[in-house]
């Protein structure tokens, strides 16, 4: 979730969490929603259970894309914001 850092500026997260919620049950389940590149699993009990989360990744999807250009001349950096991403998606390069 995005930490709110100045006056009047909006969560987004949250805001979506808080709307999200009004989304009907079909008739004879939860409505699933499928966020991709939220990487806090806890972020997922933000919601109502009447809504199935289920996160998903493209990290997986880019490298993959990047691997396929490996023959270009073009050179790609990827930076990790923190110790925790280099653990979480170094294997897929």
């Amino acid at each position: 979730m995005k930490y709110i850092q100045i006056q009047g500026e909006i969560a987004i997260a949250y805001s979506l969490v808080q709307m999200l919620p009004s989304i009907s049950l079909t008739f004879t389940e939860p409505s699933e929603i499928v966020i991709l590149d939220i990487h806090a699993l806890q972020n997922q009990f933000y919601f109502s259970s009447n809504i199935i989360v289920r996160l998903e990744s493209t990290v997986e999807l880019l490298f993959n894309e990047l691997k396929a250009k490996e023959t270009s001349n073009e050179i790609y950096i990827i930076a990790f914001s923190d110790d925790e991403r280099h653990k979480c998606f170094s294997s897929y390069i």
